[in-house]
């Protein structure tokens, strides 16, 4: 009898555990060499939970989502996958977006102006991103959800962090220091983005595309500070 119990026991906490994994899949990731997955390597296809890292090596890798949603992890690219979104930390992603579903990168969000488009985002630096619409405008928005920018179809731009307020403090501390002046007194702020982000046209989707040592064309505005 009490055999019997255990085993009713473990079909149930298999049958449980077996739901919560179907409802926390929410896509698929493939690739023709390895990935890392959640810091597990991976070779061919592997299930994606809400919230899963994904690290390419030498190959890219294909992510469909079961929302409809597709994203091309680049090689050597990192991110972390939601059922809303892309959050990439590394690297770059090319995306189908559509309502409901964006690309985020350094706290920007790339979103679609109509029903679906097509993006690439990039990292050029670690403060900067290239954004280009290869398909259909799309918009970017800062991390507060304001509206910066349209992105014309076969245009790029880039988007940047003003330097995070302590990094600054620290910098204009020591600046202080070295002529004399006390700059003790400035207190650290929490990093982030600032209201003043930056942005400007950086050049055609092709060239965006070639790499990240591109010239500005035209410096853009910035949000009021």
């Amino acid at each position: 009898m009490k055999a019997a119990i255990n085993t009713c026991v473990l079909i149930v906490g298999l049958s449980v555990t077996s739901v919560l994994l179907a409802d926390a899949l929410i896509g698929v990731a493939s690739t023709r060499g390895s990935m890392e997955v959640n810091d597990a390597t991976v070779r061919g296809n592997a299930n994606v939970l809400e919230g899963a890292s994904i690290r390419t090596n030498e190959t890219s890798s294909q992510v469909n989502l079961q929302n409809g949603a597709e994203v091309i992890l680049e090689q050597r690219s990192v991110a972390r996958i939601h059922t809303g979104r892309v959050q990439l930390v590394e690297g770059a992603a090319q995306a189908t977006i559509r309502g409901g579903f964006d690309i985020e990168a350094l706290g920007f969000h790339v979103t679609c102006e109509k029903s679906k488009a097509s993006a690439r985002v990039s990292y050029a630096n670690p403060n900067r991103v290239l954004v280009s619409a290869l398909s259909g405008p799309i918009n970017v928005l800062n991390r507060d959800g304001v509206l910066l920018t349209r992105v014309a179809t076969g245009s790029t731009y880039f988007f940047e962090q003003d330097p995070p307020q302590d990094q600054a403090a620290a910098t204009a501390g020591k600046k202080n220091s070295k002529s004399g002046t006390k700059g003790g007194g400035i207190k650290s702020a929490k990093t982030g983005i600032s209201a003043g982000a930056k942005w400007g046209i950086v050049a055609g989707v092709a060239a965006a595309g070639a790499g990240v040592g591109l010239g500005v064309g035209l410096t853009g505005g910035s949000t009021s500070r």
